[in-house]
């Protein structure tokens, strides 16, 4: 059988393929997708198509209903199955064993006891194939495949499955970056995703963020054109606006194009500093001019954070992003902004999200 679930995540050698798919699997309770399945039962020459959506819950459960070419409900709790079917207006309860499973490997997903019993396990840094111990049963092999591409190419992935009935790729399935060094327990874990699936963000190499590595102005620049304008921006040529940001330098075209929109003057003397690290108070009025325009006037201030008192540089900028729930601040009791902090990596994919990609 084969099955397209059209929400993966890009795997690495960081751990095996088999145990990121129950992983990815497991992070799914609630959400929804498609699924193509072709087959040829015994008996018949020519292979049968269904599809349908598969709704998982806390793994092993699962719903899988069929659309085409009739209507069918699979049920599947870990122990027993429910199959019901509109035209027979019947229902079907079966206790599902091993050696059922090896039939439906499909509901081995986030179940490597049972598929290390059941199947012999090959895997890549990109497939899975399993082979059934027992000989016996309509199921010889099945291999779960995602092709490999860059971070460049995040959200455009091709989900491929083959089994004994050949192989064929899924419709256009929008795919989610993982880092090597951002952990799911990293506070800023899912943030650094969305950008990275949006295309906003490559990584600082090819497999991963430096989530603790300021940002600098050129970066900024990057960053934030791409999060108001989309992945696919491409900004003006560059011009040299600034004597510090010649034509070839990294981000020039992107530097050029912030200053042409009177989002950025330059850090002063007439130059922009490029290399230097952007602190958060200086972040505050970029995000706001940059999603607003260089028009846009902030609310006079009234005193928020403690170390942000009136008269301070950007302080009705910092206070509106806070009204907007864009920061929370840095710490409480008293409540602070952290001001002339740097601003890292990790921290810069939230001030992302929560200015342009939010709801």
């Amino acid at each position: 059988m084969r099955y397209y679930l059209l929400a993966l995540s890009l795997l690495f050698a960081t751990s095996t393929f088999a145990s990121e798919l129950d992983r990815v699997a497991s992070a799914l309770p609630g959400n929804e997708a498609s699924f193509t399945q072709s087959f040829t039962p015994k008996g018949f020459k020519t292979a049968q198509v269904e599809s349908g959506t598969v709704l998982f819950g806390t793994l092993p459960m699962m719903r899988w209903s069929y659309t085409k070419p009739e209507e069918k409900l699979f049920v599947f709790d870990g122990q027993k199955s429910w199959f019901y079917s509109p035209a027979d207006k019947q229902v079907t309860v079966a206790r599902i064993d091993d050696a059922r499973k090896r039939e439906l490997p499909f509901l081995l997903i986030g179940d490597p006891a049972a598929r290390d019993r059941a199947f012999n396990v090959r895997e890549s840094k990109v497939s899975i194939t399993l082979q059934p111990k027992s000989g016996s049963g309509m199921i010889r092999t099945a291999t779960l495949t995602v092709d490999p591409v860059s971070f460049d190419d995040a959200g455009s992935y091709d989900v491929v499955v083959t089994d004994d009935c050949g192989a064929a790729p899924s419709n256009a399935a929008t795919l989610s970056v993982e880092f090597d060094d951002v952990p799911l327990d990293n506070p800023f874990h899912n943030d650094i995703l969305t950008i990275a699936t949006a295309g906003i963000t490559g990584g600082c190499t090819t497999t991963s963020y430096c989530p603790v590595n300021d940002v600098t102005r050129a970066e900024m620049a990057v960053f934030l054109l791409k999060s108001k304008y989309g992945a696919d921006h491409v900004p003006p040529p560059p011009v040299q606006i600034f004597p510090d940001v010649p034509d070839d330098a990294f981000a020039a075209a992107w530097i050029d194009e912030l200053a042409t929109l009177e989002i950025t003057s330059g850090c002063g003397g007439g130059l922009y500093c490029p290399d230097r690290p952007i602190s958060r108070a200086e972040m505050s009025v970029f995000l706001l001019k940059t999603l607003l325009g260089s028009g846009y006037v902030p609310p006079t201030p009234v005193g928020i954070f403690a170390d942000v008192p009136l008269g301070s540089f950007a302080v009705d900028w910092i206070e509106d992003i806070y009204n907007r729930g864009i920061t929370a601040g840095c710490a409480s009791n008293p409540l602070r902004y952290c001001p002339d902090a740097d601003v890292p990596r990790e921290q810069m994919a939230t001030f992302l999200v929560r200015t342009f990609l939010g709801p």
